[in-house]
């Protein structure tokens, strides 16, 4: 096999893969032959088949895409504590009932924050299964080419897809003991206190 059938077969086998992808591989692949010169033929033999050069290139390319989506899943920002507000304190001063206006402001702020961290939980496990998905039939496409990277690829995603459901699985429960508990401890304090306002001037 010369080196333009060996770089054509190569290119040919990573046409799954993005078009800056698949130029960049072969431009490497194509500088490292000529550099070879006379000693082409033994630099491809040292290379391996195109084919099992393209499934470790696809691989790769694959592991690197997994990474990038894991980073960005755990260097995701945290939410920012608030700070006092000066406004809000001086409306505590003033109004009569300074209790009541410090619990609704501390009830909004943890349903604020909540919301936003259920958000970006479910936002991101949709986004990793939609990702996943779209592996099932990039996989399929490869098959016909490579089967052992088929399944690499058919595997990377159903890891995404299972990432995404273990994600959207951590935003339901946020949501579901988050809201609970502020919902629950409005109830004990502030209906509470009404109630026994009112026993106090019924005695």
């Amino acid at each position: 096999m010369t080196k333009h059938e060996y770089l054509a077969e190569l290119l040919k086998r990573l046409q799954v893969l993005p078009e800056n992808e698949s130029t960049e591989a072969l431009a490497y692949y194509s500088e490292y032959l000529s550099d070879a010169g006379d000693e082409a033929a033994a630099a491809m033999e040292r290379l391996g088949t195109p084919a099992e050069v393209a499934a470790k290139i696809i691989g790769d390319y694959t592991s690197a895409e997994i990474k990038e989506l894991t980073e960005e899943i755990t260097s995701a920002p945290q939410i920012p504590k608030r700070s006092s507000n000066t406004v809000l304190n001086v409306i505590l001063i003033i109004c009569a009932s300074p209790f009541i206006i410090s619990a609704a402001a501390i009830a909004i702020s943890l349903i604020a924050s909540l919301f936003a961290v259920v958000v970006t939980f479910i936002a991101t496990g949709g986004a990793l299964i939609v990702a996943g998905i779209a592996y099932i039939p990039l996989s399929v496409a490869v098959f016909a080419q490579n089967a052992v990277m088929a399944i690499a690829v058919l595997g990377s995603g159903f890891v995404l897809i299972a990432v995404g459901l273990a994600l959207l699985k951590v935003g339901v429960i946020t949501a579901r003991y988050g809201f609970g508990g502020t919902v629950k401890l409005i109830n004990r304090f502030l209906p509470k206190k009404r109630f026994e306002n009112t026993e106090r001037g019924v005695a």
